[in-house]
């Protein structure tokens, strides 16, 4: 008997984690959001959409102005990283 497949799920990005799971919840805009960060509006907007990644010292900064330990959002990445690439190798 053949098991048919599972259902696709759709993976969150980070930037949907980052937009849904905190900045919405604690009523911080993008624009707010990159200011305190010290970072331009633009490539903040770019990830929330998931049009942009970011390198680990500004995951750092995303870390410390959130309050979450350093490394927090750079493993996001890497879990999201790492199940699109399953995705896309079954």
């Amino acid at each position: 008997m053949e098991r048919e497949p599972a259902p696709a799920i759709a993976i969150a990005t980070p930037g949907d984690i980052l937009l849904e799971e905190l900045l919405t919840p604690m009523n911080i805009s993008v624009e707010v959001f990159a200011d305190q960060i010290g970072q331009d509006r633009h490539p903040i907007d770019g990830f929330v959409k998931g049009e942009h990644r970011f390198e680990p010292d500004v995951f750092i900064s995303f870390d410390r102005a959130l309050g979450l330990s350093d490394g927090y959002w750079s493993n996001v990445q890497f879990i999201y990283d790492t199940r699109m690439t399953k995705k896309h190798t079954e």
